[in-house]
């Protein structure tokens, strides 16, 4: 406690007696802190009796206003003269205060002045082809800490982490000693080196470095092309001979894992192990679509990596024609959809205004300038058609910065799209309304089947690409379809409307 009742605090609270020696440096250490919403104030010293009104001050008087949190307050004192020391806090708080806490008081040792200075010229260079070994070179100390000149040295010991692994006896002074380390562990290896005189010992020098084989990075380009047999095949590249940590990494030695996905998203172990950049996985050709892909990991003795993930197949049953999608009201009704953007917004279904009066249509708005979008339909198989044609509406805004690109992909071949066309809004005239595109399909009637992907990009945050009634259908060449109503009796001679 240091004061309430109205008069200046003048307590002190010292260490028993520490035993320190001459032409050294110490490091004296405490907490402090206000003990309730008060101001405090404090003072520290040391000195060689108990008598504090003898004490060297160290610390200053120093304010800790009301409320602060405490602080760690440190200082070095150098001792010229081997002997007993005593420590010391001083409560100086005027009658604002109230209590002040003191905690973790420490004297440490921190130079040795006639002790050797840390060794210089510390290096340790890593087996730059992986293997556990590193060489570790430096230059034997010259002077102490004090800055003399050192005539000999008794020893210079090296550690890793914790761990005593060699030991040089009686070095010259300033010579270039050097060690090959042959079982550090893989991974961050701690060296520390200390050298020792008849005065103690020295400073250490400290050096963290990686020896061993880093993490490896996630694979690269990831393809999954559909074979249409059920299977696909899915091919990567190496992530390369630089790891996590920015290390080496042997590429010969990596070994890959291939993940699928389970209903719940949770991933699933396919194929372990392997030594080539390829593998077929299963694709389901039958069923509700749905989206496939897979996930592949690089693995080394070290560690495996993050994974990285390949493009979408779509698995499932084709859809057949006629093939309808309107989006009433904002909603699917032709199956799967995929989605994928440059920037924040998606090329979604929306309730908004629509083509058919149907209430909803698929719509994107960038959230800045230059953002895209691609919607992508599910599988449309055509063989079977005689003359498959691809009709759908847009929203026309003549003169504004955006566009519509209509593109192809055979049998899910996503990276080698068909370009079919592309709506430039700049250039259209006329006014703002739906408009109608026309595509024929026949060229890739006999695919498998085909996806449709619409890409929105636009400059104007204001403009919205929107699309409605997709259709793709057979146009055969007699397709007309009447339908007639007719009294059931009509009397001879009479008339009637039909």
């Amino acid at each position: 406690e240091t004061n309430y009742d109205g008069v200046t605090a003048d307590d002190w609270l010292i260490t028993p007696p520490i035993y320190l020696k001459a032409n050294c440096i110490y490091t004296y250490s405490f907490y402090v802190a206000p003990g309730s919403n008060y101001p405090e104030r404090y003072e520290a010293g040391y000195g060689a009796s108990t008598d504090p009104s003898a004490f060297t001050i160290t610390t200053k008087p120093t304010e800790i206003a009301a409320g602060e949190s405490g602080k760690r307050v440190s200082v070095d004192v150098q001792i010229t003269q081997s002997g007993k020391y005593y420590f010391g806090v001083h409560a100086l708080s005027t009658s604002d205060g109230y209590f002040m806490l003191v905690d973790n008081v420490s004297v440490t040792l921190k130079n040795n002045l006639s002790a050797p200075e840390a060794v210089k010229n510390l290096t340790v260079t890593p087996n730059t082809q992986g293997a556990l070994s590193a060489l570790i070179e430096f230059t034997a100390p010259s002077k102490s800490q004090g800055g003399t000149a050192l005539s000999e040295l008794e020893k210079v010991e090296l550690y890793r982490g914790e761990a005593l692994i060699h030991t040089f006896s009686h070095p010259a002074v300033g010579s270039k000693l050097s060690y090959q380390d042959n079982s550090p562990a893989n991974g961050e290896n701690v060296y520390k080196v200390v050298a020792t005189n008849a005065a103690g010992e020295g400073l250490a020098a400290v050096k963290t470095v990686y020896v061993g084989e880093d993490i490896p990075l996630a694979p690269t380009n990831l393809v999954l092309k559909d074979k249409l047999n059920g299977k696909a095949m899915l091919t990567w590249e190496s992530p390369g001979s630089v790891g996590e940590k920015g290390n080496f990494v042997n590429e010969a030695n990596l070994k890959y894992n291939v993940y699928g996905v389970d209903e719940k998203g949770n991933p699933v172990l396919q194929h372990e192990g392997l030594t080539t950049m390829k593998c077929e996985v299963e694709i389901p050709t039958t069923g509700k679509q749905d989206l496939v892909y897979f996930a592949v990991t690089a693995q080394n003795a070290t560690a495996e990596s993050y994974p990285a993930v390949s493009n979408v197949v779509l698995g499932g049953t084709a859809y057949k024609l006629p093939f309808k999608e309107s989006f009433p009201n904002g909603k699917l009704q032709s199956g799967v959809w995929t989605v994928d953007r440059d920037g924040n917004n998606y090329f979604d279904p929306v309730k908004s205004i629509a083509a058919d009066g149907d209430g909803g249509s698929a719509s994107f708005l960038p959230a800045k300038a230059g953002d895209a979008a691609t919607l992508g339909s599910g599988k449309i198989a055509l063989n079977g058609a005689e003359n498959p044609w691809l009709v759908f509406r847009y929203y026309a805004n003549p003169g504004k910065e955006a566009q519509l690109k209509l593109e192809l992909a055979r049998n899910g071949d996503t990276e080698n799209l068909v370009d079919l066309q592309t709506i430039n809004y700049e250039e259209l005239t006329g006014k703002a309304g739906w408009r109608t595109v026309s595509v024929n399909l026949a060229p890739y009637k006999a695919d498998s089947y085909v996806r449709l992907l619409f890409t929105a990009m636009s400059q104007d945050v204001k403009t919205a690409v929107v699309i409605d009634d997709i259709n793709v259908r057979d146009a055969l060449q007699h397709d007309l379809t009447a339908t007639m109503t007719a009294p059931e009796k009509i009397e001879m001679g009479s008339s009637a409307n039909v």
